[in-house]
């Protein structure tokens, strides 16, 4: 690629950014082309092939963990905001992190989604795909005496968890913006006046869970049909490594009452396992009421949290 193409191309995504208000997306875009992250291919269980990428955090020769990060929703190319995420993380890993089936590596989520992608976007195939894709990795030599930190954000929190009970190696679970609900219940939370009309929207979906065409809230039924109804607390009730919970006390797009209820439930199974952080006045990416970004801090404690709860691996 020419220094002339990459700047046309700089150009064309500062034009849309502008025009959709999205400066801080533009930030990511513009520091993707000039610090690029490396990327693989990767050959998935049932011969798909899709992309994956590492970062390196201080020494990670010298790390004693890796970790496995699950994104949320969306359809942009972890390219954009991978290394941006972490760049606060102040721990000797590695990083690593498997894209969406049908991204490429220069995805926007601007402009039409990728073919096929509603119809592979579902919660069976995220499961499927990061458990092929982590025990691919962590069977290497160079990882095989490390603990395993699975990294689990909005979307990709369930998911995350229900991976943690089929992988005995992974050693901690690191979950941000999400809890114990189903998000039908957590819908009906967020929005209350709406409760009549979703069991309707609900009972429909469940007529047509296969739909591409017919969507809601901005995602088709296929979508929804496989998370909608999924029970979090199917998986975290047997989960018995270290677990950090966080959430923004104002999280709008999960509510902080879904969360809370994932901590009682391990109160009242008596599970010990879990740190539950709740960042006041915050919402789902932990900026509070005055623009400030806790994000910083919460990497603090997991790194915290991390050295506190270290496994025979590394003792």
């Amino acid at each position: 690629m020419t220094k002339q193409h990459i700047s046309k191309q700089i150009v064309l995504i500062f034009c849309i950014f502008i025009f959709t208000s999205c400066s801080s997306k533009l930030n990511l875009f513009v520091k993707s082309f000039i610090q690029p992250i490396p990327y693989n291919t990767i050959v998935l269980e049932d011969g798909t092939k899709t992309l994956y990428y590492e970062i390196e955090k201080k020494d990670a020769k010298k790390s004693n963990a890796i970790i496995f990060f699950i994104t949320g929703s969306g359809y942009s190319s972890l390219q954009y905001y991978l290394k941006p995420y972490f760049e606060n993380l102040d721990l000797n890993t590695k990083i690593y992190a498997l894209q969406k089936r049908n991204i490429s590596n220069r995805t926007t989520g601007v402009f039409k989604k990728p073919n096929n992608f509603d119809k592979e976007n579902i919660f069976s195939n995220w499961v499927k795909d990061n458990t092929y894709f982590i025990n691919k990795i962590i069977s290497k030599e160079e990882n095989k005496d490390k603990d395993v930190i699975l990294f689990g954000v909005s979307e990709g929190a369930t998911v995350a968890a229900k991976v943690t009970t089929l992988i005995p190696r992974i050693t901690h679970l690191v979950i941000l913006g999400s809890g114990g609900l189903p998000q039908s219940e957590e819908l009906q939370i967020l929005y209350p006046k709406y409760k009549d009309n979703f069991k309707d929207i609900f009972a429909d979906i469940r007529k047509h869970p296969n739909s591409t065409q017919k969507e809601f809230m901005g995602h088709p039924y296929i979508y929804w049909s496989n998370v909608l109804f999924e029970n979090p607390m199917n998986y975290y009730s047997i989960i018995n490594i270290p677990v950090l919970l966080v959430i923004g006390e104002k999280d709008k797009s999960v509510p902080v009452e879904s969360a809370r209820f994932l901590r009682d439930e391990f109160k009242k199974l008596k599970k010990s396992n879990l740190k539950y952080i709740e960042y006041k006045n915050c919402n789902h990416i932990l900026t509070d009421n005055n623009q400030r970004n806790h994000k910083k801090d919460f990497f603090k404690i997991m790194v915290d949290w991390y050295n506190n709860n270290k496994t025979s691996y590394n003792e």
